[in-house]
């Protein structure tokens, strides 16, 4: 009976090539790894991009979404590049493109997901139209802004004094719609008159026709003359008329 040549290799012998064909395992790993581009670093390179774009703003929170894991893309010898395709923009859900510049050119883009967080004005407690925000009923925290589509105010001074329109809830962020600058014109209110021309200057007296805040245009007559003008809030009281 013929025997098999490998049955007679001693014991060693036999653990010697288990552990050669586990090193040649490895190495071909090894090779396959250095030879295919790190998903990571496209990663980083388009992050790094929009981050630099944006100033390095810390209030912005950048994350790739979207990127096949299975991808395979040769090694790129030289240092990765990004660019901003033309139909991108840097808010929301955007796009970065990634070229490999080398030998072996490739060219991939990558969605991006940009979010940016600030302080927005917040009310503390319920209030009913018509009431006056003081520096108690108002707090500031932190929210994604780009959800909010610009409906907040992000500071607290543009608040306070303020008046609602309409009753608003406990912990609502407020928005430029919720309020409006308190009337500092009533009518039936006995008003200065400021009438300007260049350098020149009058001052009356008249009545108020109107409600006004300030910088807003109402009508008023005057006490002298009984002519109905228009004028701009000035101040509390004060209604200034170009002539």
């Amino acid at each position: 009976m013929k025997t098999n040549p490998t049955q007679r290799l001693p014991a060693w012998r036999h653990s010697n090539i288990a552990a050669l064909l586990g090193l040649l395992c490895l190495s071909v790993s090894a090779t396959a790894a250095q030879t295919t581009q790190s998903l990571s670093d496209i990663e980083a390179v388009a992050q790094e991009f929009v981050l630099a774009q944006l100033g390095g703003d810390k209030n912005t929170r950048i994350r790739v979404t979207g990127l096949d894991q299975r991808l395979r893309l040769s090694a790129c010898a030289e240092p990765l590049q990004a660019f901003l395709p033309s139909s991108s923009q840097m808010s929301g859900s955007t796009t970065v493109g990634i070229r490999c510049p080398g030998g072996s050119p490739w060219t991939i883009y990558v969605p991006v997901q940009i979010r940016f967080y600030g302080k927005v004005a917040v009310l503390k407690r319920p209030l009913a139209r018509g009431a006056v925000i003081g520096a108690d009923d108002v707090k500031m925290i932190r929210r994604e802004l780009g959800a909010l589509n610009g409906n907040y105010v992000s500071e607290m001074t543009d608040v306070i004094g303020m008046v609602t329109r309409r009753p608003v809830g406990a912990e609502s962020i407020i928005s430029p719609s919720m309020i409006t600058a308190p009337e500092v014109v009533k009518r039936g209110e006995r008003v200065s008159i400021v009438a300007r021309s260049g350098t020149f200057t009058v001052r009356g007296n008249g009545t108020a026709l109107g409600n006004g805040s300030l910088g807003e245009v109402v009508r008023v007559r005057n006490s002298r003359s009984k002519r109905t003008v228009e004028g701009v809030v000035a101040a509390p009281g004060v209604v200034e008329v170009r002539l």
